[in-house]
Formats: C-alpha cells, structure tokens, sequence
C-alpha cells in the first residue's frame, strides 16, 4: 500500500473518530434530556414560579404557550403603570429562562438547551 494511500486512511481514522465523539456529545445531550422528562417534569403543589416556569417549558417548548400558561393561573408581571401589573408575554418567560435562578441545575441546564435549539431552529427557519 502506499503512502498516499496510508495518509489518506489516517485523515479519514481522525475524521471518523471526530464524528463518533459529536454524535456521542449529543446522544448525552439527549439521554440527559430525557431523563429531566422522565424524573422532574412534573410540576409539584410546592413548586416555586420559576420552576413551574422551567417544567412548563419543558412540556411546550414555546415561550408563548408557558406565558398563556402562567397567565391563566393568574400571575401577572408587577408594573409601575396605573393599573400596576400585566400578562406575561414570550419575552417574559425568555428572561426568566435565561436568568441565573436558584433551581434544580439539571431541570435549568436541559431548559436552557431546548431554549438554545429551538431559537437556532427559528433562526434557521426566518434567517
């Protein structure tokens, strides 16, 4: 065999190791996903606000959805208008994911990664 051939082999060794260590990385991703559904997603009676933000996220996926959500059980954004509160919008739900709360790591680092793909979907989608 020659050596052209032999490189060439080697540059396609490093590639497929580089792919299988991508897919890999991901496949973590997805189980650990996974699991915050399986283990933490229900939203409990002594849940806080930002957590039953974070597990409705997890169920919607849409920051839309978990706003008419929490609006529908009653939470309203305090203001400094006349009538001194308002609905929460998708921009509201988004700063509250994004935030650096006091939750459950786990549940914060799976909802902030579905938050991330879904926006770089849209992205891809209206870009």
């Amino acid at each position: 065999m020659s050596e052209a051939i032999k490189s060439k082999i080697k540059g396609y060794r490093k590639l497929e190791e580089k792919i299988i260590k991508k897919h890999n990385e991901k496949i973590q991703k997805i189980e650990k996903i996974i699991n915050i559904l399986e283990n933490k997603s229900q939203i409990k009676e002594d849940d806080n606000f930002e957590t039953i933000v974070f597990k409705k996220y997890l169920e919607l996926e849409s920051v839309r959805a978990v706003a008419n959500y929490i609006n529908e059980l009653g939470y309203r954004v305090k203001t400094n208008s006349y009538i001194g509160e308002r609905k929460y919008i998708g921009t509201d739900i988004t700063k509250i994911i994004l935030s650096d709360l006091d939750i459950d790591k786990d549940l914060k680092e799976v909802v902030k990664l579905i938050q991330e793909l879904n926006y770089e979907h849209m992205s891809k989608k209206w870009g």
